[in-house]
């Protein structure tokens, strides 16, 4: 069985996608807009649609053409990172769900990307105070305005031996001040095409903007889970306990009963999402699998794999 295999579909279809405010935005730029498949040249709409769906993610990858003028494809490129993508088919039936995660803007002249991937704004370091025995880590430094617009992403520096945690906060403010909100990078024209193939002829030869997309399954490697408090339970509480704590993103979840037990101690820097497919990976005592997935409204599902799941990704 292949969980995690990627396929790759191009859909020619006279679909939908809809690009909406990032669900945590307090207050944000972007309004909701509705896109259509575009052919009439420097009309506003999209083209060369692409997904990659993963059977223990559902929605995980998509990327399409948006094309219109230049001035509003740079506004475009300002407001509509992290925004919500909700794709519909030609039924307008409910068809992918995710995030803007990049975008790369080809003005005809210049090429210019701009990324969530470098993007962090809850830093902190683990360090050994010198002398001392035990590593310590530090309080976190955070960026309230970029957790406000993106959300929490979180980086856990190393640093060595260091004097005290006044030393230890100076490269972390540092790392912080550079990565706390993403950057608009300009880029050689010649590198335009190094991603996946979005060929499309009447919208490459034009200004547009290659726009790359994400699930919500990719937010839950955004934060560490961390609990000192030893022991064991449930793998389906230790589930939910890793949801209520580091889930931002999630708006609901159904968590099937797993009597399996697993540790509740966490201390090495690992991300909640890591966390939680490990636990998953595990089955139950029954030698039976679980699976984790992701339907519409960004709501989270932890159940026993279906025979019907499971062959689907055969």
């Amino acid at each position: 069985v292949r969980l995690y295999s990627l396929a790759w579909r191009r859909l020619m279809f006279e679909g939908t996608i809809t690009i909406s405010p990032n669900p945590l935005a307090a207050s944000a730029n972007v309004y909701s807009q509705t896109f259509s498949p575009v052919f009439i040249p420097g009309k506003e709409g999209f083209r060369g649609f692409t997904k990659a769906d993963r059977a223990d993610a559902n929605f995980w990858r998509c990327g399409f053409l948006l094309a219109g003028s230049v001035n509003f494809l740079k506004k475009t490129m300002v407001d509509y990172l992290s925004s919500m993508v909700l794709v519909h088919d030609e039924e307008n039936q409910p068809l992918w769900e995710g995030f803007v995660f990049e975008m790369e803007l080809n003005t005809g002249v210049a090429v210019y990307l701009m990324s969530l991937l470098e993007m962090y704004n809850h830093v902190k370091i683990r360090y050994r105070v010198t002398g001392a025995g035990d590593p310590t880590i530090s309080m976190p430094l955070q960026n309230a305005d970029s957790q406000a617009k993106y959300g929490i992403r979180e980086y856990v520096m190393t640093g060595g031996e260091l004097e005290d945690s006044t030393v230890a906060d100076q490269p972390v403010q540092r790392f912080l001040d550079l990565h706390h909100t993403p950057k608009i990078t300009p880029m050689q024209l010649g590198l335009a095409g190094r991603r996946a193939d979005y060929d499309v002829k009447g919208v490459t030869d034009r200004p547009h903007i290659k726009v790359l997309c994400r699930g919500f399954d990719d937010t839950l490697n955004w934060q560490v889970y961390e609990n000192a408090a030893a022991g064991n339970q449930r793998a389906s509480l230790q589930i939910q306990d890793i949801l209520d704590a580091k889930a931002q993103f999630v708006n609901s979840y159904d968590v099937s009963s797993n009597p399996t037990l697993v540790s509740t101690k966490y201390e090495t820097d690992r991300r909640a999402g890591d966390i939680m497919r490990d636990i998953t990976r595990l089955g139950d005592f029954a030698a039976k699998r679980w699976i984790t997935y992701w339907e519409f409204n960004r709501h989270f599902v932890y159940e026993k794999a279906m025979s019907a799941r499971l062959a689907a990704s055969e």
